[in-house]
């Protein structure tokens, strides 16, 4: 039976979506541990083995500034466009926006076969982000209002620039009998990955939804990076317990939360400039709603694998976890904005399958999500009204309950005379919003006194909402091309990766290509990732030499849609669907990694 590969790649940045699919990063971690050196103990009873891998990257910008981002004194656009600028201004065509070295090394530990521990931990730099947020050709106000001094905050030096350096895995683990069952346990900073989805655009409809916390800003700036590094292990305890050859049981409890990294502001691919968590400066408000140390992430899943299905397998699986993405948005009172969480555990219930047909590998995923965090904009239209700020009369993120579905395949290639091998591997997913249970009032606050607009904060297509309109800015004019919500979505996403081998003695070639398309609606859960009519792609050639060194060149783009805006001085701008605002960011990455 071919194997399923199952390391999940989530993200949000539209960038990291287009670097590489789940399956080719998998790929390449599997064939990253026949790097491992044996370091021998003198006792047959320990294995040991160190692993350390080194990748640089640099990128290059391949397109012109979109006039309608570019700020200049002579005015600005839209003000909604300004937050989004600021990383924009600093690159021009031909310019470097990535120069970035990895470390990844890796210690694993067995005694007798059956227990152990393991330690990993990364390390990088690159000095693109050395300098200040400010721009000369528009002035520091904006960049001010986002972070000190117009300078990067130490968070985003840390985690972008460095030299810095982070501990991943740290965890024991052992595998013991109990009569007939066999039971395996880990303890400690780890992850791990249920249900079988493949791509990144498919997180809002999987199972694995939010089950560890995500680097996406590392996937961003480090092209070709290990699917292992993609995570931020969170100390838990996991086990399986194998009753017997068709059924386990397998379970997870947390003891920490952590947080999603994103593409900071003021860098080339940044989201916006005052979310996440390096905008520092003095209209950035407070974290709420992060779960405290009590609270808990855990589930279980029951997998059946008989012996009818010839090796393939079902599962049902229930969660209950806090969401490790905030949904900003400014409070009522003090316009500060906030960076807010759910309150509220989602609970999840799933069912998975996977089954070869026709030397076909198929995946299928169901999902009901109750209490998700639905998906609401940064509200940068802000007004002041007096002394009222236009706001919401919550701290609270609007929340629902969805379906969801994901249909995926993966076959291994045959030789042709194209060429001698590869894979190619495609994922639909589907997500229904069943209904809205919590959503607060749009309007503003005079003393503490809230007095409603109308309209909502979930910006849904056909609602009151005033964070859904078109050029008119009647609330509930947009529709999907404004980024409004929608009941019903769709994505599709595929790999597709021919090989050649032995083209020169050692080295084989590969041409990865990649591509995603939101085939209809933007989810209720994420309207970023996957909007309608959105398209990602990259395309490259990658030369694996002695099944060591890798060096891959490749272009990486995408399309939103996307509409004109036009401020009251008749300055003009932008506004859209999905990440419009990257729609001008095509990109050169050369990558050369090393394993030893």
């Amino acid at each position: 039976m071919m194997p399923r590969f199952t390391q999940p790649r989530f993200a949000s940045s539209k960038r990291l979506h287009a670097q590489a699919s789940l399956l080719a990063m998998a790929v390449a971690a599997a064939a990253g541990n026949a790097y491992a050196v044996d370091l021998d103990f003198g006792n047959s009873d320990i294995q040991s083995r160190l692993d350390t891998t080194v990748r640089y990257n640099i990128g290059i910008r391949g397109e012109n500034t979109d006039s309608r981002l570019k700020m200049g004194p002579a005015g600005t656009p839209d003000p909604n466009n300004n937050a989004v600028a600021l990383g924009n201004n600093r690159f021009d065509k031909g310019d470097v926006i990535l120069n970035r070295l990895d470390i990844l090394s890796e210690f694993d530990f067995i005694f007798r076969d059956n227990y152990g521990f393991r330690m990993s931990a990364a390390a990088w730099y690159d000095p693109t982000y050395d300098g200040g947020v400010d721009d000369p050709s528009y002035g520091d106000a904006i960049s001010r209002e986002f972070f000190k001094n117009g300078k990067y905050s130490d968070y985003t030096r840390n985690y972008t620039t460095g030299p810095y350096a982070e501990l991943l895995d740290g965890f024991v683990f052992g595998t013991f009998d109990v009569g007939t069952t066999t039971t395996s346990l880990k303890f400690g900073r780890h992850n791990i990955y249920w249900g079988n989805s493949l791509f990144p655009q498919s997180k809002q409809a999987s199972i694995a939804y939010s089950q560890a916390a995500l680097d996406l800003q590392k996937a961003a700036y480090s092209p070709g990076l290990e699917a292992k590094e993609l995570f931020l292990p969170q100390t838990q305890f996991t086990g399986t317990l194998q009753l017997n050859p068709e059924f386990s049981l397998a379970w997870q409890y947390s003891l920490e939360w952590r947080r999603d990294r994103y593409p900071e502001g003021g860098t080339f691919f940044e989201y916006a400039g005052p979310a996440f968590y390096g905008a520092d400066g003095p209209i950035i408000g407070e974290t709420k709603n992060k779960p405290g140390s009590g609270q808990h992430d855990w589930g279980v899943m029951a997998k059946w694998q008989p012996d009818f299905m010839d090796g393939g397998n079902m599962s049902l699986v229930f969660r209950e976890f806090r969401e490790k993405t905030p949904n900003p948005f400014a409070t009522a009172d003090d316009g500060l904005l906030d960076r807010v969480y759910n309150p509220k555990k989602n609970q999840l219930f799933g069912f998975a399958m996977e089954q070869n047909i026709a030397s076909v590998n198929w995946g299928l995923e169901l999902t009901y999500r109750k209490n998700a965090q639905l998906y609401t904009t940064v509200t940068g239209r802000l007004q002041q009204v007096g002394p009222a700020i236009v706001g919401f009369d919550s701290q609270n993120a609007p929340r629902g309950d969805v379906y969801g579905i994901v249909l995926n395949a993966v076959k291994l290639l045959p030789e042709t005379p194209l060429w001698d091998a590869g894979e190619i591997a495609a994922e639909l997913a589907f997500q229904h919003l069943d209904k809205v249970t919590y959503d607060p009032a749009f309007g503003y606050s005079i003393n503490g006194d809230f007095t409603a607009l109308g309209g909502n904060n979930f910006p849904m297509k056909g609602s009151s909402s005033p964070l859904c309109s078109d050029g008119s800015h009647q609330p509930g004019s947009g529709d999907e091309s404004y980024g409004c919500a929608t009941r019903n979505s769709t994505v599709f996403s595929t790999n597709f990766t021919p090989r050649w081998l032995q083209v020169l003695p050692g080295v084989d070639l590969s041409a990865p290509v990649f591509v995603s398309w939101g085939v209809q609606g933007n989810a209720a859960t994420g309207g970023l990732i996957g909007a309608e009519d959105q398209v990602s792609y990259s395309f490259g050639v990658q030369a694996d030499i002695y099944q060591t060194h890798t060096v891959k060149l490749a272009w990486n783009d995408s399309w939103s849609p996307n509409h004109n805006t036009y401020t009251s001085t008749g300055a003009q701008g932008v506004t859209g669907g999905g990440t419009w605002w990257q729609n001008d960011h095509g990109w050169l990455s050369l990558s050369l990694k090393t394993a030893f």
